[in-house]
């Protein structure tokens, strides 16, 4: 396996990985598979050519899960955004954004679920965008023979390397004008690994959710995290949640069918635990649109004298009991 690409985090030294399945996690024989994870939606894996990028990881299927139409007998706190909002108002125009796409796996999985209106965007290094474009080929064949071609959301794949603003400005989010009634999801599945890219990925992060026009809306982040090692990745979402974004880390139960006794709810347990996977709705804080994005790593991943020094505590304490930061919520009171 080699990379023609100088430096490719795709191909690190001692790469050493195998292609996955959904069976890789436990969350899905718990909160019904059936759900999604068919093997129909699965996209190709091609790791001898694209590497880290080229293999699903574990957090994407559990993603799947939660991004899927809620079977009657799970729920979700807080529930997916996708489908919390009664008919009435919701967004006539829904644009969903996925960095560091990989395969393609979650959004391609997704796409069959979202309405027409809605567009679909896959982003990733453009040394990425060729299999993501085979594999989205693919998925059009397969949703020609088992979905009608005009109940299918728009798909697009499209180059974006974290850290580069000009090519983010590129990205057809950026050259079409915002609609009052545009709604836009940013998701984000196992990006949290090698610390040199924690800076690039917070600022792109930052990038796409400051409000496009005043008085406009800043899209929430869907992100699904596997905790590989806690002191290695802690650094990001130290900096992540520390100034930036609200966290509220998803839970789920099992609900009773509605023909058995009455009894006490089942307690609820969070989201992929019998994984180490963490799925978070994340939402940036309003008094930091207007904050200039630091130009210095080592500014932006630290903060300056004053910032909040105890994220890292507070982090590792949402991470273990499942329950939500909200800086702006607590400064109100």
């Amino acid at each position: 396996m080699y990379s023609t690409v100088p430096n490719d985090p795709n191909f690190p030294s001692d790469l050493r990985i195998v292609p996955s399945t959904s069976k890789v996690i436990q969350v899905g024989a718990r909160v019904g598979a059936g759900a999604g994870n068919s093997s129909d939606d699965d996209a190709g894996q091609d790791i001898e050519g694209f590497g880290i990028a080229g293999r699903t990881w574990e957090a994407a299927y559990a993603m799947r899960l939660y991004l899927s139409p809620p079977a009657a007998d799970v729920q979700y706190a807080p529930p997916c955004p996708l489908y919390a909002a009664p008919p009435s108002s919701k967004p006539s125009r829904h644009t969903l954004l996925e960095i560091g796409s990989g395969t393609g796996y979650l959004s391609l999985a997704l796409a069959p679920h979202l309405p027409p209106s809605a567009t679909l965007i896959l982003t990733d290094l453009a040394s990425v965008v060729p299999l993501l474009s085979r594999n989205l080929l693919e998925a059009r064949s397969r949703w020609m023979t088992n979905i009608h071609p005009s109940s299918v959301s728009q798909v697009k794949v499209e180059a974006l390397p974290w850290g580069d603003e000009e090519a983010l400005r590129e990205l057809s989010l950026f050259r079409e004008a915002e609609r009052d009634d545009e709604e836009v999801t940013i998701l984000a599945s196992d990006l949290v690994y090698f610390p040199f890219l924690y800076p690039p990925l917070l600022r792109t992060l930052l990038w796409l959710t400051k409000p496009r026009r005043d008085g406009g809306k800043s899209p929430k982040v869907l992100f699904a995290y596997k905790v590989r090692s806690l002191v290695r990745e802690e650094p990001f979402w130290s900096a992540f949640e520390g100034r930036w974004f609200d966290m509220e880390s998803v839970l789920t139960r099992s609900t009773p069918p509605a023909s058995s006794s009455p009894a006490k709810d089942p307690p609820c347990v969070r989201f992929g635990e019998e994984d180490d996977i963490h799925i978070f709705v994340c939402t940036r804080r309003p008094s930091t649109f207007d904050l200039p994005i630091p130009s210095s790593d080592e500014h932006l991943m630290r903060g300056s004298p004053g910032d909040a020094t105890s994220a890292s505590d507070q982090f590792e304490l949402m991470l273990f009991s499942g329950i939500s930061l909200d800086s702006d919520s607590e400064d109100d009171t």
